[in-house]
């Protein structure tokens, strides 16, 4: 039945809206908004950067179902469909049963059903409806975890605005916000600059989003840190599994244990630096001296930093040649090659699209070179 439909779902999902789509994911998401802090970062126009992490109470259980229900009139999904929804959602009840005692039924008049199929894209579907107020600020969501990008400017700011806009916008459609869930941290681009102070919402140095952490100070020393605590905690199953396991077996456990919390968002991090870099390696290289034997010279575990790059690239150049993805409009307009983006500070040049950028033509170049001496 989804099947049948999905077109219509995908073609009203707004572009800030990351999950439960197509070729979309974590990276892409995370990508967007920190290649909107560090743009802003390097405009000596603006003096800091808030960025917060917001948190609705129960989102799924809270959508009013009449929202459903004119957003699917209002994007024309076929009347058939529209009934068929308004069925599945009407009338729905529940009761609680605590030691053989049964409570009354109570009506369900909001919440999309938990683990169907359909439910996360109506959820979504009502979310498209959120929208910024200026066209400066990054809006990320990734289903109901919702991540704000407000660049301060020294002549004026938007911070309370968008703020108050997502609170109204939330209370007409059911849902509420978690106050005590909701943070925000200043990244600041001159001495004097300072956050604007939002009532009930935490400030903090750093911030969690989507399992990757982003600090006041735009560095990755915090997200690495906790990828070295966690990959350390599976060392002990890693040396308890190996004796039992063929060399083949034990790099299929290195891979879904570790790699993939080594890789995790592989792209956001291509520009990583060398300090960085080496913990991750050395991460790495315990675990191949556990599979292997101390300091063993094997290429049994490929190299990290060549694989990040390989990722990277990858999304970039399929971010550029589909009009329809989501990080299409940050990757920089080609000729010959791809128009490098100007780049005032390191942290800027670091991040995914200069430094990807960079990566590209410079493969680009090595290939004419390649192809000019062959036609020699």
């Amino acid at each position: 039945m989804f099947n049948s439909v999905q077109n219509i779902f995908y073609s009203n999902f707004d572009s800030a809206q990351f999950c439960f789509r197509k070729h979309s994911s974590t990276s892409s998401a995370l990508i967007k908004l920190h290649d909107h802090i560090t743009k802003y970062y390097d405009n000596p126009a603006v003096a800091g950067i808030q960025v917060f992490a917001l948190d609705y109470r129960l989102a799924f259980d809270c959508l009013d179902h009449n929202n459903i229900i004119r957003k699917l009139v209002r994007c024309n999904f076929p009347v058939s469909f529209i009934k068929l929804i308004f069925s599945y959602l009407h009338n729905r009840s529940q009761r609680v049963r605590l030691n053989n005692i049964l409570s009354d039924l109570d009506f369900v008049t909001s919440g999309v059903p938990q683990g169907s199929i359909m439910g996360p894209s109506l959820f979504s579907l009502v979310m498209a409806d959120l929208h910024c107020i200026k066209n400066s600020t990054c809006l990320v969501k990734f289903a109901d975890d919702i991540s704000l990008s407000i660049p301060i400017f020294y002549s004026c700011n938007n911070v309370v605005e968008e703020i108050e806009n997502i609170k109204h916008w939330s209370l007409s459609v059911g849902l509420n916000l978690n106050l005590k869930k909701c943070k925000y941290l200043f990244v600041s681009c001159s001495r004097n600059s300072e956050p604007i102070v939002i009532p009930d919402f935490t400030f903090c140095t750093s911030l969690k989003l989507l399992g990757v952490y982003f600090c006041n100070n735009l560095k990755w020393d915090v997200h690495i840190n906790s990828i070295l605590v966690s990959a350390s905690r599976r060392a002990y199953a890693f040396r308890v599994l190996k004796p039992n396991l063929s060399r083949l077996e034990i790099v299929q456990v290195y891979k879904s244990l570790v790699l993939s919390v080594l890789e995790y968002c592989a792209p956001l991090f291509v520009g990583l630096n060398n300090k960085n870099c080496k913990i991750i390696n050395s991460i790495q290289r315990k675990f191949h001296n556990i599979a292997c034997f101390f300091n063993c010279k094997c290429t049994l575990f490929s190299d990290i930093h060549i694989r990040r790059r390989d990722y990277s690239t990858k999304l970039f150049l399929k971010a550029h040649s589909d009009p329809n993805h989501l990080l299409h409009s940050i990757i920089p307009c080609k000729r010959n090659f791809f128009s490098q983006p100007y780049c005032r500070s390191e942290l800027r040049k670091c991040s995914f699209v200069p430094y990807t950028t960079e990566i590209v033509n410079a493969q680009s170049s090595r290939t004419e070179t390649k192809l000019d001496s062959l036609v020699n």
